[in-house]
């Protein structure tokens, strides 16, 4: 029996959905994967200040157009001499009430 369209869609949706929840509770290397860019994450400064809200802010010309240069902004100011190390997808919030 061959899978039709659209049981295949539901397979990688499925397969998509896993790897998300997966995620959701790494931990990953800078060196080996940078997170979305404008996308709030935890980052790890192994400099001492520990875990960050933070983004990856990409730089742009006067055009709109991006450089393909980037840097680290965070949520709270006045961060010198980190070093990011590894990144984490955010926790979801709280339900309300819970």
């Amino acid at each position: 029996m061959n899978e039709t369209d659209a049981e295949y869609l539901v397979r990688k949706f499925d397969a998509l959905e896993a790897k998300c929840a997966a995620q959701e509770n790494k931990v990953i290397p800078v060196s080996t994967e940078l997170p979305p860019a404008n996308e709030s994450v935890l980052l790890f400064d192994a400099n001492g200040e520990g875990w960050l809200i933070g983004w990856r802010s990409l730089w742009y010309t006067w055009g709109q157009k991006e450089t393909g240069e980037w840097q680290w902004t965070f949520q709270v100011g006045d961060l010198e001499n980190v070093n990011i190390t590894h990144w984490a997808v955010m926790p979801k919030a709280p339900e309300a009430g819970a």
